[in-house]
């Protein structure tokens, strides 16, 4: 039960808070209003079919946004594409949570789909079981990640692509800033310019896209590859029990040309970086590794693939 509390205000104080209260609600108003909610590209069959001779997955063809299928129809419009090497990996994401329940430690091992598929079987029948009194310090959440690399004929923007791509099966549980990219050993002459990437997720509100990293605005360059930072959204749009992101997903390429005409191998690698602490870090990238410094913790996932040219 609240007192009553009798005030007496001047008229010249009731008439500033209801100012204020105004332009609060209207920058509020305006901020869910500039927030530009993304639209997912119509693509007919024929074109998901050129779409995945490109090398994208069905995943990222599905989750495509308009502003990205018009861009790379008019960067590989004319060309084709044929696949030359591919891998998928399934990373189990392992916080282990304080008394506080704040994470002070994670771990990315390397597991299969068939981990992945038991582990989800066994987390939803838990789902049904509810057990009271009890803490159990971890959280756990799955990434599957994929590396690709292929032809690509009459672009004009290198011989090769190399594309790796990403889905949270399972929510992350800390969000700020992450990183995916590609390095590469030493045959590999990327082409300057040419990189793109897209990420996004789902809320109660539908599809958003979380960054859109155009041409030439990779986070990060090096000799050794690209790293593209982006938004990982822990809350989307919504209110209440609408308010948490899901199904978060994209993809970064490189295309690329034989460095080396005298070697015909080359390596590359795919990577996911997942930041714990802070939006703020720098990038660090080397041959077969991406890091980060200024987040006090976080754990890649590298995907590696060989292949002759």
């Amino acid at each position: 039960m609240l007192k009553k509390v009798k005030i007496i205000l001047s008229s010249a104080f009731v008439l500033s808070v209801l100012g204020l209260t105004i332009v609060l609600g209207l920058t509020q108003s305006n901020v869910m209003a500039e927030e530009k909610q993304a639209k997912k590209a119509v693509i007919s069959d024929e074109q998901k079919e050129w779409l995945r001779g490109l090398g994208f997955s069905p995943n990222s063809i599905e989750n495509m946004s308009d502003e990205s299928f018009d861009h790379i129809s008019k960067q590989f419009k004319g060309v084709t594409g044929k696949p030359i090497k591919e891998k998928v990996e399934y990373h189990k994401v392992e916080y282990t949570l304080d008394e506080k329940g704040k994470v002070k430690k994670v771990k990315m091992i390397k597991k299969t789909k068939e981990d992945y598929e038991k582990a989800k079987k066994e987390k939803d029948a838990k789902r049904s079981v509810s057990i009271l009194g009890t803490w159990d310090d971890t959280r756990d959440s799955w990434i599957k990640q994929r590396l690709y690399v292929g032809t690509i004929s009459g672009s004009g923007n290198g011989d090769y692509m190399a594309q790796t791509s990403y889905e949270w099966l399972e929510p992350p549980f800390v969000a700020y800033s992450d990183v995916t990219g590609i390095t590469h050993g030493n045959n590999v002459d990327k082409v300057a310019g040419t990189e793109y990437g897209e990420h996004w997720y789902y809320d109660d509100n539908g599809y958003h896209t979380a960054d859109i990293t155009n041409n030439g605005e990779a986070e990060s360059k090096d000799p050794d590859g690209y790293a593209d930072k982006f938004d990982l959204k822990l809350f989307g749009t919504g209110v209440g029990d609408n308010l948490l992101a899901r199904d978060h997903g994209g993809y970064f390429y490189i295309t690329f040309d034989q460095d080396n005409s005298f070697d015909d191998t080359a390596d590359l690698y795919g990577h996911y970086v997942h930041a714990l602490t802070s939006s703020f870090f720098n990038i660090s990238v080397s041959k077969g590794g991406i890091s980060l410094a200024g987040s006090s913790e976080s754990q890649a996932t590298d995907t590696h693939v060989d292949f002759t040219y």
